[in-house]
């Protein structure tokens, strides 16, 4: 199963996609905020090719919100590679000018709020695999 971080400000939110991932034999991290989500993904860099992460980012948050760490992530080409992106997100993000750039960059891939169960695993399965695809064949998702 995946390695999955979820990034969300709302601890309901959080610990409901942990609750619903964790169900799935998915390995979950909790962040609260961008600037932890960005160290967490920083420090998933520092290891092997299996720590890429599927990446569960709300958009509003105090702070950072998730398409300015989005932005930031698509100006380091490892971490743009590494991890793959959804963003979760209740309509069109404020900001959304800078959606179709990310969406490029990042093969960003949205997930609705409220999200749908199924929709929600099944949007994560697809990101593990886009990952495993991108370390040519090596397997980067925990077993």
């Amino acid at each position: 199963m995946a390695r999955v971080l979820v990034v969300d400000d709302d601890a309901d939110n959080r610990e409901s996609m942990r609750f619903v991932l964790e169900d799935e034999a998915h390995e979950v991290t909790l962040v609260s905020d961008g600037h932890g989500a960005l160290a967490a993904l920083r420090d998933a860099r520092n290891g092997d090719a299996r720590d890429g992460l599927v990446v569960l980012m709300d958009n509003r948050m105090p702070g950072l919100t998730g398409l300015e760490v989005l932005t930031i992530v698509a100006g380091d080409p490892d971490l743009a590679a590494r991890h793959a992106y959804l963003l979760v997100t209740a309509g069109a993000p404020p900001g959304a000018e800078l959606l179709e750039p990310l969406l490029a960059a990042l093969d960003l891939r949205m997930v609705r709020k409220p999200f749908d169960i199924e929709d929600l695993l099944r949007t994560v399965a697809l990101a593990a695999e886009r990952i495993e695809t991108r370390v040519g064949g090596k397997s980067v998702l925990t077993d």
